[in-house]
């Protein structure tokens, strides 16, 4: 799922009407992603007509749903053959051009899988992430509108994120011979297990989801972001996915029973 919206604008009663939906989704062992927004650590504040009225620090929805693998996203850098380099949590912000959501939920309390990691009674979101940056992203071939001729179109965000892990996982599954189904418990277990962790996930340790927007009034409206670091981190969760390893490792972490008491 590349969309969202914020859990106060939609409202707690819509959103649990949804999670049974993916609950269904677990039980019949669907992995099920959703990106973690591209507004940074804000979100929107609804009146009670639904009308925007301001942005606050908040997580989006259905990534902070906790039987979601929620996205978020970073600015990659390579080689000039494509050799992994270096990441950072992504904000081009002061660019116009968008951050990683990452914040901690208002609805859904902290799900099980994460009392290891993160000191917060609520769902924590990113669980990890990947490339956004819209300078660093996929290149995009469309069609130009005249015969012959295609465009190049760089694209990011975490909707780029979150369909390409998705794409992974449809990998992993079909190695696996079957579907691995939800991941969270997993991908935690993974990130406490530190020889596990070091070939399957690259750690982001810089960078912050802090965003600055300009009210109706004209002025600047700071909306505190979260910082990256050593293991789970809003922004960037656990990480982004070593994937030759992950693909070997990760079946080894899911046990049947996850998510079933979500």
């Amino acid at each position: 799922m590349s969309f969202g919206d914020s859990e106060q604008c939609l409202g707690a009663d819509f959103i649990k009407q949804i999670h049974p939906i993916f609950q269904q989704a677990r039980d019949q062992k669907q992995t099920v992603l959703a990106s973690a927004g591209d507004i940074g650590s804000a979100d929107r504040v609804c009146d009670a007509k639904g009308k925007v009225v301001t942005v606050t620090q908040g997580a989006s929805y259905p990534a902070s749903d906790p039987l979601i693998t929620a996205v978020g996203g970073t600015t990659l850098t390579t080689g000039q053959d494509g050799t992994y380099q270096s990441e950072t949590t992504w904000n081009d912000s002061n660019q116009g051009k968008g951050a990683t959501g990452g914040a901690f939920s208002s609805i859904f309390a902290q799900p099980d899988y994460q009392q290891k990691d993160i000191a917060s009674k609520t769902r924590g979101l990113s669980d990890l992430s990947f490339d956004a940056s819209p300078t660093t992203g996929a290149m995009v071939v469309t069609g130009s509108g005249q015969p012959g001729k295609t465009l190049l179109v760089p694209v990011g965000g975490t909707s780029l994120g979150s369909p390409a892990v998705a794409g992974l996982i449809a990998l992993f599954d079909q190695a696996n011979g079957k579907r691995l189904g939800f991941l969270n418990n997993a991908l935690y277990r993974i990130s406490d297990n530190a020889p596990a962790y070091a070939s399957t996930f690259h750690d982001i340790q810089s960078g912050d989801n802090g965003v600055t927007f300009l009210d109706d009034n004209n002025k600047l409206l700071n909306v505190a972001g979260f910082h990256a670091g050593p293991g789970w981190d809003a922004p960037t969760g656990v990480g982004t996915p070593n994937v030759s390893g992950l693909l070997l490792i990760l079946p080894q972490f899911i046990k049947a029973n996850d998510g079933s008491s979500l």
